[in-house]
């Protein structure tokens, strides 16, 4: 049973031409998405649209571009919590100053999403790499298969540091 649940959500997402660049939030790929997979779909799957803007690189945050990182994230409902959702499988690459969304399926119904913790992980081959960090610009956006924008707000300021849990919060 667990084997055909995994490989209907792999269609599913190999369906929806899951990718980390759908576009501005709103656009009509992520409600075409939704809409194939309100009626297509033979179990419940909740899916949902991750967007982030990194800033622009200052002299105070010395923003830099992060090749092949891996972003991670987790959604906390009042009705359960997501699996760690690996959103970026084929590597990444973050540039100050872009804006980024992701498309997701929880896999069940999470009720209300009141936070958003994500992970992230640059591709460093250097061991004696120091811990690098993305600059978030303004709040984490989330929208569900309502297409209704919600704002998360970060818990400790812009600076998303490597290998750490980043919360935000609902608005």
């Amino acid at each position: 049973m667990a084997f055909i649940m995994k490989s209907v959500l792999i269609a599913f997402l190999m369906a929806c031409a899951v990718s980390s660049t759908l576009g501005r939030p709103g656009d009509e790929g992520f409600t075409q998405a939704a809409d194939r997979a309100k009626t297509t779909t033979p179990m419940p799957v909740m899916t949902h649209q991750l967007t982030i803007a990194l800033q622009n690189k200052t002299k105070e945050n010395g923003a830099s571009k992060h090749n092949g990182a891996d972003l991670w994230v987790t959604l906390y409902g009042n009705k359960a919590t997501s699996a760690k959702l690996h959103l970026t499988p084929k590597k990444h690459d973050f540039v100050p100053g872009r804006t980024y969304s992701f498309l997701m399926a929880a896999g069940k119904d999470l009720g209300t999403v009141r936070s958003v913790v994500m992970y992230w992980k640059a591709n460093s081959v250097l061991i004696t790499t120091p811990k690098q960090s993305l600059w978030l610009e303004g709040n984490v956006v989330l929208r569900d298969l309502s297409n209704i924008p919600v704002q998360y707000r970060p818990t400790v300021g812009p600076k998303f540091e490597e290998k750490k849990d980043y919360l935000t919060t609902k608005v």
